[in-house]
């Protein structure tokens, strides 16, 4: 998704100027006040400059939260690359380890599902269903409109940060009991001690 920020709205802002330099910061210039005002009244009655500031720090609440899911989910990825390794170097049978493994891999494919939508459908131009960061780059689009968030990005807001609330617990327990207890496995079954870089 392409995030452009938010519009400044008119109001009384300040500003001083610092140069940083070799690790140094030497401030420039007092702070300066000014007023922001708009260039021109719009003909249609756009969002209220209240309305659309609560809009910002909604939406930059739910972005942070869908950043965290993802950094999440790429940690995860990470962690199975170790664990299928670990699996591989198990001295006794591992039919076991091999299918929690595959249970663990599957679940978090379809956690990505819902946060990316499916790769193969994409790759041949199939619709996907609509995904959390379909969701967040709709919402996304109503920071940089003069006219304010519309009724559809907010809609779409309110959805991202639905689908985030019910992605958490899944990634809670692909962490919790799935990795954790695949871990102990291996482990129990005399594997390589898994340290994650």
């Amino acid at each position: 998704y392409n995030l452009r920020g938010p519009i400044v709205k008119p109001g009384k802002y300040s500003a001083s100027l610092y140069l940083i330099e070799n690790g140094l910061t030497t401030k420039l210039s007092e702070k300066e006040s000014f007023e922001l005002k708009p260039i021109y009244e719009s003909t249609l009655k756009g969002t209220s400059y209240e309305d659309y500031n609560k809009y910002v720090n909604d939406y930059f609440n739910v972005f942070n939260e869908v950043e965290s899911i993802e950094h999440k989910l790429l940690t995860i990825g990470k962690k199975l690359k170790f664990l299928k390794i670990a699996i591989e170097n198990t001295p006794i049978d591992t039919k076991e380890l091999v299918l929690d493994f595959h249970d663990l891999k599957s679940s978090l494919l379809s956690v990505k599902r819902k946060v990316f939508g499916n790769e193969s459908k994409t790759e041949i131009g199939e619709k996907n269903l609509p995904t959390l960061f379909n969701r967040i780059r709709v919402a996304s689009q109503g920071l940089s409109s003069s006219y304010g968030p519309t009724k559809l990005h907010i809609e779409n807001l309110n959805m991202a940060r639905l689908i985030g609330e019910d992605i958490e617990p899944l990634i809670k327990e692909l962490i919790g009991k799935k990795i954790n207890s695949l871990e102990n496995k291996i482990k129990a079954f005399g594997g390589p001690a898994i340290i994650y870089k």
